[in-house]
Protein backbone atom coordinates (compact mmCIF):
# COMPACT_ATOMS: atom_id res chain seq x y z
CA UNK A 1 0.00 0.00 0.00
CA UNK A 2 1.19 3.86 -0.67
CA UNK A 3 1.27 6.03 1.61
CA UNK A 4 1.20 9.78 1.00
CA UNK A 5 1.71 12.85 3.89
CA UNK A 6 2.67 16.22 3.57
CA UNK A 7 6.21 14.66 3.87
CA UNK A 8 7.17 11.90 2.44
CA UNK A 9 5.90 8.86 -0.09
CA UNK A 10 6.52 5.68 0.78
CA UNK A 11 5.21 2.14 1.00
CA UNK A 12 4.08 -0.97 3.57
CA UNK A 13 3.53 -4.06 3.38
CA UNK A 14 0.01 -4.66 4.23
CA UNK A 15 -3.67 -3.68 3.34
CA UNK A 16 -6.07 -0.72 3.66
CA UNK A 17 -8.21 -2.59 5.92
CA UNK A 18 -5.81 -3.61 7.88
CA UNK A 19 -4.53 -0.27 9.28
CA UNK A 20 -8.31 1.54 8.65
CA UNK A 21 -9.12 1.56 12.38
CA UNK A 22 -6.33 3.08 13.46
CA UNK A 23 -7.34 6.35 11.56
CA UNK A 24 -9.59 8.75 13.83
CA UNK A 25 -13.06 8.92 12.33
CA UNK A 26 -13.46 12.52 13.00
CA UNK A 27 -10.68 13.67 11.50
CA UNK A 28 -10.10 11.02 8.08
CA UNK A 29 -12.42 10.16 5.37
CA UNK A 30 -12.35 6.18 5.31
CA UNK A 31 -14.93 5.34 3.38
CA UNK A 32 -13.35 5.17 0.10
CA UNK A 33 -12.00 1.81 -1.20
CA UNK A 34 -8.88 2.69 -2.08
CA UNK A 35 -7.93 5.80 0.07
CA UNK A 36 -8.24 7.41 3.36
CA UNK A 37 -7.94 11.17 3.47
CA UNK A 38 -7.30 13.77 6.65
CA UNK A 39 -9.74 16.17 5.97
CA UNK A 40 -8.34 18.22 8.29
CA UNK A 41 -5.63 19.21 5.57
CA UNK A 42 -8.13 19.66 2.82
CA UNK A 43 -8.46 22.55 1.17
CA UNK A 44 -10.86 22.45 -1.61
CA UNK A 45 -12.89 20.29 -3.46
CA UNK A 46 -12.41 21.11 -7.03
CA UNK A 47 -15.81 19.68 -8.84
CA UNK A 48 -14.79 21.17 -12.22
CA UNK A 49 -11.56 19.49 -12.49
CA UNK A 50 -12.17 16.03 -10.55
CA UNK A 51 -9.33 17.32 -7.56
CA UNK A 52 -9.27 17.58 -4.09
CA UNK A 53 -6.78 20.12 -3.19
CA UNK A 54 -5.00 20.33 0.37
CA UNK A 55 -3.09 23.21 2.16
CA UNK A 56 0.36 22.31 1.04
CA UNK A 57 -1.21 22.94 -3.24
CA UNK A 58 -1.26 18.93 -3.76
CA UNK A 59 -3.86 17.78 -5.70
CA UNK A 60 -5.48 14.06 -5.27
CA UNK A 61 -7.92 12.94 -8.90
CA UNK A 62 -11.13 11.73 -7.14
CA UNK A 63 -13.92 10.53 -9.22
CA UNK A 64 -16.80 12.24 -9.32
CA UNK A 65 -18.64 10.17 -7.06
CA UNK A 66 -15.67 10.44 -4.11
CA UNK A 67 -15.61 13.89 -4.82
CA UNK A 68 -19.54 14.10 -3.23
CA UNK A 69 -18.83 11.91 -0.77
CA UNK A 70 -15.59 13.77 0.54
CA UNK A 71 -18.09 16.52 0.09
CA UNK A 72 -20.68 15.48 1.84
CA UNK A 73 -18.55 14.45 5.28
CA UNK A 74 -17.09 17.85 5.00
CA UNK A 75 -20.33 19.85 5.11
CA UNK A 76 -21.91 17.36 7.60
CA UNK A 77 -18.84 17.13 9.77
CA UNK A 78 -19.28 13.46 10.02
CA UNK A 79 -16.55 11.80 8.36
Amino acid sequence: MKVVTTEESFFVNTYLGSVRAQFDKNTFFVDAQSLIINLTLLHEIQFDTSHVKFNNNSLLSLSPYLLKKVNKAVVSGVY
